[in-house]
């Protein structure tokens, strides 16, 4: 249940901006987020973006991560930031494993400190866990394993295609697009 509660979205892009608008949707109470880089259309939807990432972890009831994966962000949800989240917070990771620190996620989640959603996962690149990974241990009550297939559709696929010869097209007319730096 979403409504009324208080959402944490990290990485304000346009993964960010969407899952901001289904919260909105859903009525939570507030929407903050944390990005270096701030979108005046995450504040147009009603998000308030919050100066460190504790802040978030502190405050927000649901928190989904979609910022990218850089040398920045590889680790940044340490040890330090989950033991910030309370029994009854969610942690979602649609963005990438590496951005969490996935042993202090292990044991958390296996002591039941918080719960958790994930579709991605540090260093594994399958569509499904093997079944020893240490996630696995973890009780089903605390996390919920899926897998990273959101860009497997036909639809998705076609989207990809159309995007892909978009930005070489805008590329050859020395007008680059989507650039990520």
């Amino acid at each position: 249940e979403l409504s009324g509660r208080r959402l944490g979205v990290i990485g304000t892009g346009e993964i960010g901006l969407r899952v901001a608008e289904i919260g909105k949707a859903f009525r939570v109470s507030k929407i903050i987020g944390f990005d270096p880089v701030q979108n005046d259309r995450f504040t147009s939807i009603g998000g308030e973006y919050v100066k460190s990432l504790a802040t978030v972890f502190l405050h927000a009831d649901v928190i989904v991560i979609c910022c990218s994966l850089t040398p920045e962000t590889k680790g940044m949800v340490n040890r330090r930031m989950l033991k910030l989240l309370r029994p009854d917070s969610i942690i979602i990771n649609c963005a990438r494993g590496a951005i969490i620190d996935q042993d202090a996620l292990t044991k958390m989640l296996t002591e039941g400190r918080f719960r958790a959603g994930l579709d991605v996962y540090e260093g594994f690149d399958g569509d499904e866990l093997a079944a020893d990974h240490p996630l696995r241990s973890v009780p089903e009550s605390n996390l919920v394993l899926v897998p990273h297939l959101g860009y497997k559709s036909h639809e998705a696929l076609q989207r990809r295609q159309e995007l892909t010869l978009d930005n070489i097209l805008a590329f050859l007319a020395n007008s680059p697009q989507n650039i990520v730096s």
